[in-house]
């Protein structure tokens, strides 16, 4: 399942719409986890 940043989301706010944790983000998306505090809108990023 993916997800579509939209402007002023973070990883934390994500997590938590999706019920999951950000470490579980980081562990799915290896090309976010070399800058966590960095998402773009339009990136995508799986959450499950």
């Amino acid at each position: 399942m993916g997800h579509s940043v939209r402007k002023g989301e973070s990883l934390y706010k994500i997590a938590k719409r999706h019920g999951t944790s950000v470490h579980h983000l980081l562990k799915l998306n290896p090309h976010v986890r070399s800058r966590p505090a960095t998402i773009y809108p339009g990136e995508k990023i799986r959450v499950r």
